[in-house]
């Protein structure tokens, strides 16, 4: 039990850094970091060579749920793991300002 208990406090503590991005087209010449890049260029107000700055660990599409209803319009959710907590904050208080065009972020339940 105890060692169930640990694992599951591991994992709240990975996914702590993970922010969900809705409504990033994807495109089949760019990756999902590069559009990131993009949606943090068009979306936060941050200049190109800023956004190297963000540390980004991963980045990948997730499964759209289609079983939910009003889930299956639009593309699927690019989940972006931050290499610092510092990085996920500042993005989600820029997404808090308000200065949001067509992406919504939602932060993993921790």
């Amino acid at each position: 039990m105890r060692l169930k208990k640990e694992l599951k406090l591991k994992e709240v503590r990975d996914r702590k850094y993970n922010l969900l991005f809705y409504g990033a087209e994807p495109k089949a010449d760019k990756l999902e970091y590069e559009t990131i890049r993009n949606v943090l260029t068009t979306d936060f107000n941050l200049t190109p060579e800023d956004t190297y700055d963000v540390f980004i660990v991963n980045t990948h599409w997730l499964p759209r749920h289609t079983s939910r209803p009003g889930i299956t319009k639009g593309p699927a959710p690019i989940i972006v793991k931050f290499g610092a907590m510092a990085d996920r904050d500042y993005i989600l208080e820029q997404h808090c300002l308000g200065k949001m065009a067509y992406c919504c972020i939602h932060r993993l339940a921790s």
